[in-house]
């Protein structure tokens, strides 16, 4: 079973290594289940997932509370019925020998390692980014320790993310490891490089603008 927790952007690159996975094992003929955040329009990949490979997808709230009427709130509040529990119960109905669970931040999906744990289903996470300006207070650290080192892989798409995500918790992962990301990009061929003309030079950014996730330097 596979579970993203990135609950930021309706889809982006941290998707399609989960995704690519699901439908590989589909494929294969396994059965694959999927928890994924709901969004008001569903990706077309997810769609593909259950029309083209009878994938099973369950797409959670992310923010359970402000779709609840106020009846349900306080219901809520009486019966003690935390949000969690409907993940609990998704874990327990769905029969997983492996969890995989990808977060676009290393910490994302700590809830759902929590769970997992509890239920004694095994576990594997892909961190797809660590960032120096999202660092850890001890408190923090000491939750998310046992919780990566509980899982069979803690998988990080580059040496960078990992490199800087154990400094922040001061441990070295014995079970740790790194994992590519899907590329579409042609990389075994030389692209014809253009002269320019006028002696004007033109940048081409491959990939979104974003400083903060992807470390630009802009003038």
């Amino acid at each position: 079973a596979f579970v993203s927790s990135m609950s930021g952007a309706h889809w982006g690159g941290s998707e399609v290594l989960w995704s690519e996975t699901a439908r590989y094992f589909a494929e294969k003929g396994h059965d694959v289940q999927v928890a994924c955040p709901k969004w008001p329009a569903r990706p077309h990949p997810v769609t593909k997932l259950i029309e083209e490979h009878k994938v099973k997808v369950w797409e959670y709230n992310t923010h359970p509370d402000s779709q609840k009427s106020l009846k349900k709130k306080i219901l809520d509040k009486i019966l003690r019925k935390p949000d969690v529990d409907e993940k609990r119960e998704w874990l327990r109905n769905s029969a997983i020998d492996l969890l995989c669970i990808s977060s676009g931040h290393a910490t994302e999906g700590v809830s759902w390692m929590q769970l997992a744990r509890e239920e004694g289903i095994p576990y594997i996470t892909i961190a797809h980014s660590c960032a120096e300006f999202l660092w850890p207070v001890d408190q923090e650290a000491e939750y998310f320790i046992p919780l990566f080192a509980s899982a069979v892989r803690c998988f990080f798409v580059s040496q960078g993310n990992l490199n800087l995500f154990q400094t922040q918790l001061g441990c070295t992962f014995t079970n740790a490891g790194l994992i590519p990301n899907h590329a579409a990009a042609l990389w075994n061929i030389d692209v014809p490089w253009p002269q320019p003309k006028d002696h004007t030079w033109k940048l081409a950014c491959l990939g979104r603008l974003n400083p903060v996730a992807k470390g630009q330097e802009i003038l």
